[in-house]
């Protein structure tokens, strides 16, 4: 959540500068980008991509991303796999929507992504590099940063990650349910994995900021209090930015507890 949390900043920063409007659709910024499986660019607005109202179902249970992450042997495999934005884009629209754009709220990291290809677009710099000069710089967090697409590691100390949530070996993720998943996780036995290095490039625009606890406090309370963003600018980021329950299971890369 925190990462989703500085795009959901630095998109109304922009609006606040007269470059975009929160209102403004993904076709106007992507024309073309969000046409597959039943979605419909022209009618999804920023607002409804930082509100998870956009109709995108949730990005975490794409079966590429299950596929490569949710198994032990696969994980390793994948764990520093680079995607590019137009992969990601990809994957955000690879199942049809849930709904028709506003019609209900969905926690979707493909949200993200497309507000993330947004913020290139109006800007034509690099998305961390906007939120560096939109967020973190303004606040003067020294120690906070989003990492770009090909890195995978983390600035001075800090912990490490251990994972046990892992499918069994031999099983496919598309046969998971609600009610047989605990029959198809593996042994509980089994050794936990350092999976503190991971590249997590698949979720650009949701995941990949680094920041300790200290400055993640000044940030949400720069958030809260209006310090960052103008008052209307910080009521539009108001809805994304408050805590939701997590939708669907989680995947070794963010555990039960994102910490990213």
């Amino acid at each position: 959540m925190p990462s989703k949390a500085y795009t959901a900043a630095t998109v109304p920063k922009l609006a606040a500068e007269g470059r975009s409007d929160i209102d403004d659709t993904v076709e106007q910024w992507l024309p073309g980008a969000m046409t597959d499986n039943g979605y419909d660019g022209s009618k999804v607005t920023i607002r409804q991509l930082l509100s998870n109202t956009s109709g995108l179902f949730a990005t975490g249970i794409a079966l590429e991303v299950q596929r490569r992450y949710t198994i032990r042997s696969a994980f390793a495999k994948h764990r520093f796999d680079v995607w590019q934005p137009s992969d990601v884009l990809e994957l955000a629209t690879s199942q049809p929507p849930i709904g028709a754009p506003g019609e209900k709220f969905r926690y979707s990291n493909g949200g993200f992504a497309f507000a993330a290809a947004i913020v290139e677009k109006v800007t034509g710099n690099a998305f961390e590099s906007e939120v560096d000069r939109a967020v973190t710089e303004p606040l003067g967090l020294t120690n906070t940063f989003m990492r770009h697409r090909e890195q995978t590691g983390y600035r001075g100390r800090h912990p490490r990650l251990f994972s046990k949530v892992f499918l069994a070996e031999g099983v496919r993720p598309e046969d998971v349910t609600p009610e047989n998943w605990p029959s198809m996780m593996e042994d509980p036995a089994l050794e936990p994995l350092d999976t503190t290095e991971v590249n997590t490039s698949w979720g650009w625009g949701a995941a990949n900021a680094v920041a300790p606890l200290d400055e993640l406090i000044q940030f949400f309370t720069a958030i809260t209090t209006g310090t960052l963003l103008p008052r209307p600018s910080m009521r539009t980021c108001g809805t994304p930015c408050r805590p939701r329950a997590r939708i669907g299971w989680p995947t070794p890369v963010t555990g039960w507890g994102s910490t990213i």
